[in-house]
């Protein structure tokens, strides 16, 4: 079945999203009107520069990223798929929407947010204002197809896993390392990899028919 800009919905490993993709929904995420604007930022801005799953980012707790009154530059986590410790360092363009967040939610959650470990990084409210549980898979999913469709994508072609290929992939575009593309990815194996680099080569196939031809 044909859907948004006549393309048909995609089986498998969904596209990965773009720098410039990625720019523009942090634009049009600043510009819109959500109360969880600052939360909304951090959450893309830490799945897209850790490449982790959704699953281990929604999962984060406060206590991953700040001790003591201040931000760490470094976690370890468990990744929940693979059971696979893995150090994540976190960079200053991460740290810089934490401290956005982290004024954000005292003035809509509580004072001390930040000081209660056991809180989640990335809070609902769908369980009321005293629990700070995590918001969900599913409306992470909703928000990500969302803004997908915002800036004219076909959101059947992308998820939660376009921005997690989205740097490893960008990297590989542009220096062709498969096992440096396969540790940021946190595969165990580099075969897993390449069905993300299947995605690479079709794009750069297209492209070369578009130079390389025969005719008359």
């Amino acid at each position: 079945m044909n859907n948004l800009n006549g393309a048909t919905k995609k089986k498998g490993a969904k596209l990965p999203l773009t720098i410039e993709h990625y720019k523009r929904i942090r634009k049009i995420i600043k510009g819109g009107n959500n109360r969880h604007k600052a939360r909304n930022l951090l959450l893309i801005n830490m799945q897209a520069n850790t490449s982790l799953r959704s699953s281990d980012v929604l999962k984060l707790k406060i206590g991953d990223v700040y001790r003591e009154g201040e931000f760490l530059k470094s976690f370890w986590i468990e990744q929940k798929k693979t059971k696979k410790q893995t150090a994540i360092n976190i960079l200053e363009c991460i740290v810089k929407d934490l401290k956005e967040a982290q004024k954000k939610y005292e003035e809509r959650f509580c004072v001390d947010y930040f000081n209660h470990s056991g809180f989640a990084l990335f809070p609902s409210e769908r369980h009321g204002y005293n629990s700070f549980k995590p918001i969900s898979y599913s409306s992470y999913f909703m928000m990500i197809k969302s803004w997908i469709k915002e800036i004219g994508l076909n959101p059947d072609l992308y998820g939660t896993h376009s921005l997690r290929a989205s740097v490893p992939l960008d990297y590989f575009r542009k220096t062709g390392d498969l096992a440096t593309t396969s540790k940021l990815f946190g595969h165990s194996q580099i075969s897993t990899t390449s069905r993300y680099i299947d995605e690479v080569a079709k794009e750069k196939a297209s492209q070369v028919r578009e130079t390389f031809y025969y005719s008359d």
